[in-house]
């Protein structure tokens, strides 16, 4: 049996690299974490039952045609000129979305029983990743970047921003929530144990881009 989490469940790092060992019993960032967490912990009962159950965390999934908050934030970014952008510091996990699937297959194929896998390309700052979306789409690079600690102080402001330019307004507290925390995490056990190769943030968000430019 395989269950698909997520790098939110083991919670929020430091600026090192954590991997599939890291937990954090601090409350929860935003309620996606906190289900996350609680839905973690299901599986793992089940592990100690003797279920084998095999559990994949990804970091931030993106992709095309992806129609989350996250994937309208991408789009929004790579097709309306931005000066200034919310988001600086935070260092987050990315995996595409074809090298996540790739992942969880070979998890469940070859991973060992009851095996944890972390899968997570690489870990950017958020400006390192707003400046690959720009990059990718040929657009120049904002002027500024807002730190982290006033996007948290301004949400609402934000909300109402990315509301204008008729962005995914709807969930942007939780987007700010996990915007501003590091999640910093490894996927070298997937890549050593199952031979996990997956693409560079630049490459996978070029190809967005080509798709979104047609």
């Amino acid at each position: 049996m395989a269950y698909v989490s997520s790098v939110a469940a083991l919670g929020p790092t430091g600026t090192t690299q954590e991997d599939e060992d890291h937990w954090s019993d601090d409350e929860a960032v935003s309620h996606y974490q906190r289900t996350k967490r609680e839905a973690h912990l299901v599986a793992r009962r089940f592990q100690a039952e003797g279920v084998d159950v095999r559990i994949g965390s990804p970091g931030g999934i993106y992709g095309p045609t992806d129609t989350s908050t996250l994937g309208r934030m991408i789009k929004l970014y790579m097709t309306v000129p931005m000066p200034v952008v919310a988001f600086r510091d935070a260092i987050q996990s990315t995996v595409h979305v074809d090298d996540c699937a790739d992942g969880l297959i070979r998890m469940i194929e070859d991973g060992e029983p009851n095996g944890e896998y972390v899968l997570c390309a690489e870990s950017v700052t958020m400006r390192e990743w707003i400046e690959a979306m720009m990059h990718a789409a040929d657009k120049p690079v904002p002027l500024h970047f807002v730190p982290d600690r006033q996007v948290a102080m301004i949400g609402g402001l934000v909300e109402w921003i990315v509301h204008a330019f008729d962005g995914p307004h709807e969930l942007i507290h939780e987007y700010i929530a996990t915007a501003v925390n590091n999640f910093a995490y490894s996927g070298q056990k997937a890549r050593t144990e199952l031979g996990w190769n997956p693409r560079p943030l630049g490459h996978g968000l070029q190809q967005m881009a080509e798709l979104i430019s047609r």
